[in-house]
């Protein structure tokens, strides 16, 4: 009876106060602090630094537990599902989050998208374009990059967003074919 006491709930399931069990999360959760108006990263998308801005908004939205919105882990329930509701909820808010992170004079031209992971994708094909001048220019900057009296904290950090960025920027291709013989992958 006294366990029974100590067991208190949260979200749909007991919990003992003791510690043992994990709190289940919905991916509809917001918290009261979730507003439009956040700003989830300082990171403002500018158009050139799309691979920053693209991590940190990621990251943003894990910490979150909203990444699986734009993923495809987490799909549009069906029209009479009791959850459609909650569903365009967190899809309208993410929405303001991402438009929230991009220069003012960027957000007119990006897609009016409902939907988050549309919205991404759009935003993807547009800025994620990698191509020859941007690695040609990324090595240039390796090669003039100095430290010139910086601390060396500083200056690894310099070349480390260099290397980082030319990284991925230079992905070697990798084969997506199960069965088959191209040999790109060796």
């Amino acid at each position: 009876m006294a366990a029974e006491l100590e067991k208190t709930i949260v979200g749909d399931k007991p919990h003992s106060s003791g510690g043992d069990e994990k709190k289940t999360h919905s991916p509809y959760d917001l918290n009261a602090s979730d507003n439009p108006e956040n700003i989830i990263t300082q990171v403002q998308l500018r158009g050139e630094n799309y691979d920053e801005w693209a991590r940190a908004v990621k990251i943003s939205l894990r910490v979150r537990r909203k990444w699986e919105f734009i993923d495809g882990t987490h799909t549009e329930p069906g029209k009479d599902a009791p959850e459609l509701e909650d569903w365009w909820t967190v899809q309208s808010m993410i929405v303001l989050w991402i438009l929230n992170t991009i220069e003012p004079s960027l957000q007119t031209t990006v897609a009016y998208a409902e939907n988050a992971k549309t919205l991404w994708e759009d935003i993807k094909e547009r800025f994620s374009v990698v191509n020859g001048p941007r690695i040609q220019q990324l090595k240039a900057d390796l090669t003039r990059c100095k430290q010139e009296g910086a601390f060396m904290a500083a200056y690894y950090g310099k070349l480390k967003i260099l290397w980082d960025e030319l990284t991925n920027c230079d992905q070697i291709p990798k084969c997506t074919y199960g069965a088959c013989k191209c040999s790109i992958g060796s």
